[in-house]
């Protein structure tokens, strides 16, 4: 079986009203496709087999000029998203894999990435266990410390340029890859 894939953009959340049983289904919609395939891998030439798609049509000034010539050579314009979908057969390069790929209720796997939320203060960019300690609270915050707050060691390196990830510093609260919700179904 051939791996189906698509790629799209959240536009927000709905629902849906069931009118014989009464029931309220939370919706999230999506605008996928059309992504017109720009590549693709052969396990001759590259060493696996792959369809390279592209998403979300931008300016020409919007992409890097390798890529533009990469999209250009397999006759599309500019395209802010590329991606590899592994396993996926029966594409060529010009074709365009749309929504009728996937059949009303069919099962998917859906991956996606959540928004950048900027530079964040110690406690809410790492959600610090000691901001929902009740220890911490008790022992610090009611005798007029703060050390249940305050920043942590920023680095392990020589110099304290920069924040390594996992230590309680106030790093960027940054898009999250990939977020996997296995249990989504195709209306």
């Amino acid at each position: 079986m051939a791996v189906k894939g698509i790629i799209g953009t959240k536009l927000g959340m709905t629902q849906i009203f069931d009118q014989e049983s009464g029931k309220v289904t939370s919706v999230t919609v999506v605008e996928a496709g059309p992504c017109p395939v720009v590549q693709v891998k052969t396990p001759e030439t590259d060493g696996y087999t792959a369809v390279q798609l592209a998403f979300g049509a931008v300016k020409e000034k919007r992409i890097s000029r390798p890529e533009a010539g990469h999209l250009k050579k397999a006759g599309q314009g500019p395209h802010r998203h590329l991606v590899e979908i592994r396993d996926a057969e029966g594409l060529a390069v010009g074709d365009s894999v749309t929504v009728e790929a996937f059949e009303p209720g069919e099962r998917i796997k859906v991956s996606g990435r959540s928004k950048g939320k900027g530079f964040a203060g110690t406690i809410s960019a790492t959600t610090s266990a000691a901001a929902r300690s009740a220890t911490a609270r008790t022992t610090c915050a009611s005798r007029g410390r703060s050390a249940h707050r305050r920043r942590r060691r920023a680095s392990s390196r020589a110099c304290g340029c920069r924040v390594t990830w996992g230590t309680s510093a106030s790093p960027s609260a940054a898009c999250a890859w990939p977020t996997w919700m296995p249990s989504a179904t195709c209306c």
